[in-house]
């Protein structure tokens, strides 16, 4: 069972602006408000990464103290003895019985549009890869060493930094895995493979496929107008660096119909 506990919180989307001039940071065009929620499960736990315990307090309190705690990603409570284990960051969702586990993310304060169109514009071939790259994340997340979501993608964009694409796009590929439902690591993943990419003499047609499909995986997960503009601004750049010129300049003209940016 999952359920949502929510708070209002003002913060910006700046996250895919981290690779200091890799990637155009499109992103930051659509800089919006969000909210902070806590996702719940049952008789689960995220093992490690611990900041703290608070002792004798309720579930609601727990999540409260999370939620207000910017370092806080995920926590922990145990409810026979009503401990709360705050954790910076979380990796695979393990069984526990008794303890509940819950997991932070973050929710545009917009309305939500629905489901978002399949974009008929992209050629055939390249949504496939789309759904072949999120199809094999079930088997990537079989395999996770206990790193967590935060510290793959911070290792990730270093790795793109050092010109170490084939592992930055593993690193990548492995934070999905964990946390398949956040956008904007999707988004940040294209973002940076599109900026090295764009680099003088670069090319890696593996990462021209990842970068695209990184794309569509996000514009396939966004809800609102602004998050749906970025990805699809995102997606142009990408299908770009394929040649793939007029599906670029039509994700430009979708992305501008959603938010004159």
């Amino acid at each position: 069972m999952k359920s949502v506990f929510s708070v209002g919180l003002f913060a910006a989307l700046a996250a895919i602006g981290i690779a200091q001039g890799l990637a155009p940071t499109v992103s930051q065009a659509w800089a919006q408000e969000v909210r902070r929620e806590v996702v719940l499960s049952e008789n689960s736990d995220y093992f490690g990464f611990d900041l703290r315990a608070e002792k004798d307090v309720s579930l609601e309190t727990c999540q409260q103290i999370c939620l207000d705690d910017p370092q806080c990603r995920a926590f922990t409570f145990n409810t026979k003895v009503n401990w709360c284990f705050l954790k910076s960051d979380f990796d695979t969702l393990g069984s526990f019985e008794g303890a509940i586990a819950g997991k932070v993310v973050e929710i545009a304060a917009e309305p939500d549009i629905g489901a978002p169109p399949e974009l008929s514009f992209v050629p055939a071939g390249t949504r496939e890869e789309a759904k072949l790259f999120a199809a094999k994340l079930s088997s990537v997340r079989s395999k996770d060493d206990g790193s967590g979501v935060a510290a793959l993608i911070e290792a990730g964009t270093q790795a793109f930094a050092g010109d170490q694409t084939r592992v930055a796009a593993e690193l990548f590929t492995r934070a999905l895995a964990l946390d398949p439902d956040r956008v904007d690591t999707w988004l940040t993943f294209s973002q940076l493979a599109s900026g090295w990419l764009g680099g003088q003499g670069n090319y890696d047609y593996l990462l021209q496929e990842q970068a695209t499909s990184a794309a569509l995986g996000g514009y396939a997960r966004t809800r609102t107008a602004s998050a749906r503009a970025n990805a699809l601004a995102v997606l142009a750049v990408a299908l770009e660096r394929r040649n793939l010129y007029r599906p670029a300049l039509e994700a430009y003209k979708a992305s501008l119909e959603l938010a004159d940016s």
